[in-house]
Parts: structure tokens; sequence; C-alpha cells
């Protein structure tokens, strides 16, 4: 154990033998976390959103990492892009295009996924978006609906699908 600029430093729940100790220290500029490369080596990831912007990115990072992503989204051509990137740093990629608006395609996807690998280890539930920027009063029932499905009640329900397949 030791004490710098008035907080502890010593090894966490989580620590590695060998490898810098957590660091539980509320100083601002203090690292908050064990230094050291990440693995995700062999884990399952399903990733939705995972066609651009954030999506894409965590997918390629935990593929960088050694898991194998579930890549999910909208659009299958945006997907394969991300999964052939993934493919050319050597990372494996699984394309499982959906609109995740849909309870129904929810549990399709997440029980397909369960079955074909057996389980579910990571999940980054990152599917969002609108139809058009418009005044939230010229938006129809449909779409509003729609929307409230993908950016919440989505995220909501592949938890619900996923956790099944994380705690076998």
């Amino acid at each position: 154990r030791t004490r710098r600029h008035g907080c502890d430093i010593r090894p966490g729940p989580h620590a590695v033998p060998g490898k810098d100790p957590v660091r539980l220290c509320r100083h601002p500029n203090a690292v908050t976390q064990r230094a050291g490369p990440l693995t995700q080596q062999g884990k399952i990831a399903v990733i939705t959103g995972a066609g651009s912007g954030i999506g894409r990115a965590v997918a390629l990072r935990l593929a960088q990492q050694g898991a194998t992503v579930v890549l999910n989204g909208r659009d299958p051509d945006k997907l394969e892009t991300v999964a052939d990137a993934v493919a050319q740093e050597g990372g494996t990629a699984v394309v499982r295009p959906g609109d995740i608006a849909q309870r129904g395609v929810i549990r399709a996807l997440i029980a397909g996924i369960g079955e074909e690998f057996g389980r579910i280890d990571l999940a980054f539930n990152n599917a969002g978006g609108h139809a058009d920027f418009k005044p939230l009063h010229t938006i129809s029932d449909d779409e509003r609906e729609w929307v409230i499905g993908l950016n919440f009640t989505s995220a909501y329900y592949c938890m619900v699908e996923q956790l099944g397949w994380m705690v076998r």
C-alpha cells in the first residue's frame, strides 16, 4: 500500500499479479485503472449500431483485442465494410443486419448469436438514430414510435435477451 498526494494506491479486487495496481484515488489527474494492454481474446462481442461512428470504432478495438465481433445495424453494406476492416487487421467479424427497433428482430438476432456461439460475453448496445431532423410536433406517430423503439426500448430489450446468454 502506497500513498500519493493523500490517496491510497493498492491492488484492487481484480488486480492481476505482476501488473500495476489499481489506483484508488480521487485526485483529478490520477490514473484510476490498471495500466497495461487489455485483452478480449476468445470473447464473443455483440455490437449494435456497428456500421459507423462509435459502434464501428468499438468493433475495431474489440477485434484488435482478440474478440470475435458480431456486427448489427440496418445497412448491410456498412456492416460489410466494417467486417472487411476487422479482417484486414487480422480479426474476426460476423455480420448480422437487422432493425432492432423491432422486438422480434432483437429476439431472433440474439437467439441466433447465442445458438451459433453458445454464449455472449460482451455487449455494446449502441444503435440509435432518427429518420429526419424536423420539429418534434411534425413527426408522425409511426415515426415517433420507431425513434423511441430504436433509441431507448431496443437497448433495454437487447440487454434482456443478451443477459440470458451471459449468465449461462
